[in-house]
């Protein structure tokens, strides 16, 4: 039988306290940029990512939406799918794309690097809880 997991603290550390945390030094960095707008560039960049685990409801065709999302709830941190931001190229593309944002406009900056935060999140939550990282390899399917 599969062992149910909690992910209670990572999503408060990645929904929470690392846009939260994004949006403080940008503040710093950029005080010339409204705030509010600096905390919601900040916040769906941190979000954002996750929508690539709408490929998790296609292919595996779940008999409601309520079941899709207690099944991201509460799996197991392995990939079921092949997730089109949660690899390392994807990962690499926006760590390449964030100083061409950052010339022409630095809320792009804040967006990109909460996105990528996020996903430096997961890849490292993935190594300590399931103890490898091979699913972050670009392929298809995992």
């Amino acid at each position: 039988m599969q062992k149910e997991e909690s992910h209670v603290m990572h999503n408060i550390t990645q929904y929470l306290i690392l846009p939260v945390l994004i949006a403080l030094v940008s503040i710093l960095t950029w005080p010339s940029l409204d705030i509010l707008d600096i905390f919601i560039m900040s916040f769906f960049g941190s979000v954002l990512p996750d929508v690539d685990h709408i490929n998790i409801w296609f292919e595996y065709k779940f008999k409601d939406f309520k079941s899709f999302l207690k099944f991201l709830f509460k799996a197991r941190r392995y990939r079921y799918s092949f997730l089109i931001f949660h690899n390392l190229a994807a990962m690499f593309f926006i760590l390449m794309l964030i100083p061409i944002v950052n010339l022409m406009q630095p809320l792009g900056t804040v967006f990109l690097a909460a996105f990528l935060s996020h996903l430096v999140l997961d890849f490292f939550d993935d190594k300590v809880s399931i103890g490898r990282v091979t699913h972050w390899r670009y392929r298809k399917r995992t």
